[in-house]
């Protein structure tokens, strides 16, 4: 007994060309059949006549494997994979205001950084995503081992900031950040963590980044858990309830972080608010900044030099709006914009729960960094080290986003394929 089973199982797969889809329709079938077989044995047949009968029902298996190929083929989102190109290419053009695009060291490492990026986007395409499920813990650890490898063994320091060189490599605090993303994902849907875990396991976390870290890296970071959260929460409560927690949460810390805000950080909070009344200090930037893209023009001002401090870096939008003109700054933020909708839309077509957390936090620390940067060049937000989006240079923040990207292509490839495992997260308690 089996044979009848086994063979007809082997010749279905043969037609599928997805691995994984293969798997998961051997699992599928031999269930049918074993069903199947039960009930016709509970009829009076021997098992073995039981088992062809149950074969027999399944139809042609040439037939049955090519309708199982079309129906769980992996996709792959070409919009997305476009869009992902577009902001890449775009890169370069942080480059050309201030001249370092003819420079061999500047022109070759932002190559470099495109072709890693794509292949780290590409490459994680083929990951099969639901296999990060079960690491939570893996992840979690390892980002804080780098929180705390800089805290207590870092090489030097940069305004501040430790950061650990091993070799060529340089390791920041941002470095965390694709852990305890994957982490988090993983934590909300465990249906064994309690909201008394959930919440120990963030402060705990949040205590170790904040030495070691920026502002902006905090943000973010407090960005991906609330995203997530949101998630989790909206299983139990209602929209109103869900929202009324977050508010709670942003406020208590947002409050907790002005008390322990130091002098010269409040300074330059006022500046932002009244650059003129600081003209010469914390606010010539604010007004530097106001004057480079009010000259912009539709079609830029073709000048070079370093007229503007981080110009190829987190104040790229605005080096790129003043020598590109106001024309080509509303396609390259409609390209990063529509990228986040992108994102936002492919939320609505998974099934998979831990798809769904993943996408939702990539759809969140994504647009958070091109809201903000975009908010801050343009005078809406205070200035901080927020980079753009595949726009600004430098390899971290162009790796930490191809990294979401390429989550949100894994999920996408795989989401007509069924989750045998995929029971509903617990409330949280």
């Amino acid at each position: 007994m089996g044979h009848e089973k086994n063979s007809f199982i082997q010749e279905v797969v043969k037609h599928i060309k997805s691995n994984e889809a293969k798997r998961l329709v051997k699992d599928e079938l031999a269930y049918h059949i074993k069903c199947s077989t039960e009930e016709w044995a509970q009829k009076g047949m021997s098992d073995e006549d039981a088992e062809k009968q149950a074969v027999k029902q399944m139809g042609s298996p040439i037939q049955l494997g090519m309708q199982f190929d079309k129906l769980y083929r992996p996709q792959v989102d070409w919009l997305m994979i476009i869009l992902l190109g577009l902001a890449l290419c775009f890169g370069f053009l942080s480059l050309i205001p201030a001249g370092y695009i003819s420079i061999p060291h500047y022109a070759v490492k932002k190559m470099l950084t495109i072709l890693i990026g794509a292949a780290v986007a590409l490459g994680l395409m083929l990951v099969n995503y639901r296999i990060l499920k079960k690491y939570g813990f893996v992840y979690f650890g390892l980002g804080i081992s780098i929180l705390l490898a800089l805290q207590f063994l870092a090489s030097r320091y940069i305004m501040g900031m430790p950061y650990l060189a091993i070799g060529p490599v340089r390791i920041e605090s941002t470095m965390a950040l694709p852990f305890l993303f994957l982490a988090w994902a993983s934590f909300f849907e465990n249906n064994r963590m309690r909201l008394w875990q959930l919440a120990l396991l963030f402060f705990i976390s949040l205590i170790i980044l904040i030495p070691v870290s920026m502002l902006p890296t905090i943000i973010l970071y407090i960005v991906i858990v609330l995203a997530m959260l949101a998630r989790r929460l909206s299983r139990t409560f209602s929209f109103a309830k869900t929202a009324a927690i977050l508010t709670a949460m942003i406020t208590i810390m947002s409050t907790g972080y002005y008390i322990q805000m130091k002098n010269y950080v409040k300074m330059r909070f006022t500046a932002f608010l009244y650059p003129e009344r600081d003209s010469e200090g914390f606010g010539y930037l604010y007004l530097h900044l106001r004057k480079a893209l009010s000259s912009a023009g539709w079609f830029g001002q073709r000048e070079h030099g370093d007229f503007l401090p981080e110009g190829h870096t987190d104040m790229a939008f605005v080096s790129i709006t003043h020598y590109a003109g106001w024309l080509f700054a509303a396609i390259l933020l409609a390209t990063l914009l529509f990228l986040a909708i992108r994102m936002a839309f492919i939320l609505t077509m998974i099934h998979d729960s831990f798809g769904k957390m993943l996408v939702t936090g990539a759809v969140a620390l994504f647009s958070a960094q091109v809201f903000y940067n975009i908010g801050m060049s343009i005078g809406l937000l205070p200035l901080t080290s927020v980079s753009l989006p595949f726009i600004s240079y430098g390899l971290m923040p162009t790796l930490i986003n191809a990294f979401i990207v390429g989550l949100v292509l894994s999920v996408y490839r795989r989401k007509d394929l069924p989750v045998h495992s995929a029971a509903p997260a617990k409330p949280l308690q």
